[in-house]
């Protein structure tokens, strides 16, 4: 855990904090009712199988439009949250960076390329909309919600759905934990340092085309900018492949667990083995 969350972003923004456990309370209730989705889905192909009408189900379909309802509540809830939060950390840290800069004096901001500095303030504090709003709260449901469905199958069901649940969902930090570590996922880092650089580049490109063009150096400038675009190119290619990696992992990994183990339990509830 402490290597998927740095603790130093939740410092700058104490307040956020009920922002993101209200987050994480929409992502329990919405993945609640996932679950309850698919095990409703369950029993009906079950019913089905066994020749059921459908006009006997109709509890079972009822209970699917309610799943779909609190999903849909819980949705909604996790966008507002989730924006508040991370527009608290974003706004705190901005200010606590401009602060720093003013302690800092002029002298150090002579010393600096003030677009970097532009670039890092703007555009790098907005980056950390989608890590504190979403993948910080998200994080901590990975890690309850397999101690929550091992506990509710153990009880509801029996100890072997349970176990078979337990298999597939821990997969996700796990695989998640090893994605963060390798040193291929630095790319990241150096995708936005190339970024930051490009920008500072293009900026003072744009302060001094006067002058560019007066020594007939505007050529050699476009020629340096499309190399540097293209290494951006190539580092948010490679970011963009862990990314999805990574995506995919924490995506598929437990529906499919999920979706396997409903379909086992309902055949197993049907005939009576749990």
């Amino acid at each position: 855990m402490e290597g998927l969350i740095d603790k130093r972003v939740l410092k700058f923004a104490p307040g956020a904090r009920r922002w993101i456990a209200l987050t994480f309370l929409s992502g329990l209730m919405g993945s609640t009712a996932n679950i309850a989705l698919l095990f409703l889905a369950g029993r009906i192909i079950v019913g089905i199988y066994d020749g059921r009408p459908l006009l006997s189900m109709l509890d079972l379909f009822a209970g699917m439009l309610a799943a779909i309802g609190l999903r849909a509540i819980a949705e909604a809830s996790r966008d507002i949250t989730s924006q508040r939060s991370a527009a608290m950390v974003k706004r705190s840290i901005r200010e606590r960076i401009n602060q720093h800069l003013l302690d800092l004096g002029p002298s150090f901001v002579e010393m600096r390329n003030t677009s970097a500095l532009a670039t890092t303030v703007l555009d790098g504090v907005e980056a950390l909309e989608a890590y504190v709003g979403l993948y910080v709260p998200y994080m901590a449901l990975c890690l309850v919600m397999p101690v929550l469905l091992f506990l509710g199958f153990a009880i509801y069901v029996d100890l072997i759905s349970a176990l078979m649940l337990l298999a597939f969902v821990p997969l996700v930090p796990l695989s998640l934990l090893i994605f963060t570590n390798l040193e291929e996922w630095k790319v990241g880092r150096r995708a936005w340092e190339t970024y930051r650089e490009l920008s500072a580049y293009f900026a003072e490109s744009l302060q001094g085309l006067a002058t560019l063009k007066l020594f007939n150096q505007s050529e050699r400038r476009g020629q340096e900018l499309h190399r540097r675009s293209r290494d951006l190119e190539r580092a948010l290619v490679q970011s963009l492949q862990l990314y999805f990696g990574a995506s995919f992992v924490s995506e598929v990994v437990p529906v499919l667990g999920y979706s396997l183990t409903m379909i086992v339990s309902s055949f197993r509830l049907s005939q009576g083995a749990c």
